[in-house]
């Protein structure tokens, strides 16, 4: 995740707040284009999630409650250690 360009997939109906987050993220990080993409809450997160993989079109963060184990099982959790460990504000 080193664009500038990011999608951010939520459940459908949390568009509003999504948009909320994304806006107080811009204000920190101008220059990221944030891109919302939404998907239905029945099937839910893994099924979505299960399907972008399948086609090679996951989304770079997801947001939703779902089995954890399944998406560190999958390989679909990202550690954000370098990301952190370069961020002053972390300290």
């Amino acid at each position: 995740v080193c664009s500038s360009d990011l999608t951010y997939a939520v459940y459908e109906g949390s568009e509003v707040d999504a948009q909320a987050v994304i806006d107080e993220f811009n204000k920190v990080y101008p220059n990221i284009k944030v891109t919302i993409r939404t998907f239905p809450s029945d099937p839910g997160l893994t099924d979505y999630l299960s399907t972008q993989a399948s086609t090679g079109n996951l989304p770079d963060i997801a947001y939703g409650w779902d089995e954890m184990a399944y998406f560190a099982q999958e390989g679909w959790l990202y550690p954000l250690d370098e990301f952190l460990d370069a961020d002053d504000e972390t300290q």
